[in-house]
Parts: structure tokens; C-alpha cells; sequence
């Protein structure tokens, strides 16, 4: 029997609320060339009872259920890229949606582009009830200053680690990519023991193997709920130590210029002092803290006085929650900054 071109790996963990919405998006796909392999991670909800069902409507529908959970989604990436037969790999999250012509996008535009190692299209995030909020592409224009991805291109994948992975994460959902199942497995995947950055740096690693492809069609829906990893993830510091091996593998790899490193580095201090007073109060949190704190100094000066300023705009925020005056403050942000991003929190 032939191969199908495609292998949509679906890794659940605990998202019952969303699977059907998931799954429907994925049999309703214009593209039909792939196989289907339904894996859960020891959920405790009724995740597997839909795994189920939706198993028995396709043929040839392999479902893999773990006994024990695998603390970590890269794990379920790598074991469902090993059961994998495609050419190409789409990781479908369990909580996302794709539209009709998502697949069919992405394989057109690695076919058209043979050394493209990944693909993606836009995506547009939407809430626990599946209502849309806002583009990515709003993220971009912000952390980015450019319109570039307004439109579509194919690029060079050290380029982009180089000009664009150093700052952000520019692939934000593995949801609305293609990957190519022989670079993955050449590059090794992504790093088993991270908890939330592991596919920026996979991503990374990947791109040094060819070209990345993207498409504006806005054919990916990114859900943004309180049971997401990122939100459990964001609890502590282990986010911030893997964000600096991540430049240390660009820098190692790609050679970026000096001022876009230094760049990289105010914003990530800045994303780190921010999370200060969202961490978890705990034993590491001194230490992890502590040894960030002397790693960011290297790289940015008042880094001392920065935080002492986060803390006392964070202690205003509080007091304007209990003030509740805070909606109004926001709708004056919104009319002062229109089109930014962060008017959607």
C-alpha cells in the first residue's frame, strides 16, 4: 500500500472540551492524502472516549494511549513522529482548529518549495468559545516593526533564526505548520525535558537544514485558554534559562549582528522582570531568579532599577484592580495605541 504524503499527529492531553472541534476541523480538510495517529497523555478528563469514536470513523486510524503521563508534549511530538509514514508532518494540536484549506496550503507550498523544511500559514487566536480576537500577524507588527508578514515568502532558514528567531518566536503555533518529516528526524526533534520552549528551539534547529515557506492566508485557529502548557509553564522560571540557550544556539549557529542581540536581550529581561510577579513563591525562586538576574546584568545596564520600576507599576495595576478603574485605563490605552496588540489582554 502506498504511503500517504501526510502524517497528522494529534497529541491530547486533557482537552475534552475542545477534541471534537479539533477533529471535525481535521476530517473536514480538503487535503485527504494523510494517515491520522490520535495519541493521549494519561488524560484524565474524557479525552479518551472521543480518541475513541473519532478512531472508528477512519480507517487505518492508529490511537496511542499512554498508561503513565509523559510530563512533557515534545515526547508525545517525537513518538508520534516515529510511528510517522508521511512525508511530511502536521502536528495538530488537541485544542486548536484548522480551516478547510490549512492542509492543502501548507502541502502546496512545500511542494513548490522542495527545500523548504517547514511551512505555515497565519493564525488567528481565538478564545474557549472559539470566538476569533485577534491575528498573530498584530504580534508581529509589534515585536517586529515590519509589515513582512503581511504577505507571502519563503526565506533562508539560518536568515530567519538569525534576523527573526532571536527575537521571538516568528513559527507561534505548531498547529499551522508542515514539517518535513526528514529534516525533523535530522535535526533530532525538540528537547524532551522543555516544558514551554521547545519548539521554538526545535524550530531553530530545523532551519538549519533549509528554507522556511509561509503563507498570509489566515487559515489557523490558535486557541488561547487557562489550561494551556504555556500557562502552567509561565509559573516559574525554567521559561527564561531556556530562552538563553535558545540565543546561545543562534549565536553558535547563525552569527547575528551585535545590536539585534542586544535587542534580544532587553526583551527578554523585560519579559523575565514581568514574570516576577506572576512566579510562583517557592524554594527556586530565589535561585533561579537570582542566577537570571546576574546573567541579564551582563547584558543590560539598570537592569536593578528596571525591576524596582515593574514593581511599583505592578503594585498600581493591583490597586487599580481594586479600584476597579482599571477597564476605563485600558479603553484610554486602546484609543492611544490602536492596532497593538496587547489591547486584546
Amino acid at each position: 500500500m502506498k504511503a500517504p504524503l501526510v502524517s497528522v499527529i494529534v497529541p491530547n492531553y486533557q482537552h475534552e472540551d475542545f477534541l471534537r472541534e479539533r477533529l471535525d476541523s481535521i476530517f473536514d480538510q480538503e487535503f485527504q492524502d494523510f494517515e491520522l495517529i490520535l495519541m493521549d497523555d494519561c488524560s484524565s478528563d474524557g479525552s479518551v472516549r472521543i480518541l475513541e469514536e473519532y478512531a472508528s470513523k477512519r480507517p487505518g486510524t492508529r490511537l496511542v494511549l499512554n498508561e503513565e503521563n509523559s510530563g512533557s508534549p515534545f515526547k508525545q511530538w517525537m513518538k508520534g513522529a516515529s510511528m510517522a509514514q508521511g512525508k511530511y508532518l502536521w502536528i495538530a494540536e488537541s485544542d486548536d482548529i484548522a480551516l478547510p484549506g490549512l492542509l492543502k496550503r501548507n502541502v502546496e507550498m512545500m511542494t513548490e518549495h522542495p527545500k523548504a523544511v517547514i511551512s505555515f500559514c497565519q493564525s488567528i487566536f481565538v478564545n474557549e468559545r472559539s470566538e476569533e480576537l485577534y491575528s498573530f500577524g498584530e504580534n508581529y507588527r509589534f515585536v517586529y516593526k515590519t509589515d513582512r508578514w503581511d504577505a507571502d515568502f519563503v526565506g533562508d532558514g539560518k536568515e530567519e533564526c538569525r534576523n527573526y528567531m532571536l527575537l521571538h518566536n516568528s513559527i507561534p503555533n505548531a498547529s499551522a505548520t508542515l514539517i518535513q518529516k526528514e529534516a525533523f528526524e535530522r535535526c533530532g526533534g525538540p528537547p524532551l525535558d522543555w516544558k514551554l520552549n521547545g519548539d521554538w528551539l526545535f524550530y531553530c534547529k530545523l532551519l538549519q537544514h533549509g528554507d522556511i515557506a509561509y503563507s498570509a492566508e489566515p487559515l489557523n485557529r490558535f486557541r488561547k485558554h487557562q489550561k494551556t502548557q504555556r500557562q502552567r509553564a509561565n509559573a516559574n522560571a525554567r521559561a527564561y534559562f531556556e530562552i538563553l540557550d535558545i540565543v546561545a544556539f543562534i549565536d553558535a549557529h547563525c552569527s547575528p549582528e551585535a545590536e539585534k542581540r542586544k535587542r534580544a536581550f532587553h526583551n527578554y529581561s523585560n519579559w523575565w522582570i514581568g514574570s516576577l510577579f506572576r512566579q510562583e513563591r517557592n524554594l527556586r525562586y530565589l535561585k533561579d531568579n537570582g542566577t537570571l538576574y546576574r546573567r541579564f546584568r551582563k547584558e543590560r545596564s539598570y537592569l536593578l532599577a528596571r525591576i524596582v520600576y515593574t514593581a511599583v507599576l505592578s503594585s498600581l495595576i493591583q490597586l487599580l484592580d481594586w479600584l476597579k478603574i482599571k477597564p476605563a485605563l485600558k479603553k484610554i490605552r486602546k484609543a492611544l495605541f490602536p492596532g497593538k496588540y496587547f489591547e486584546h489582554e
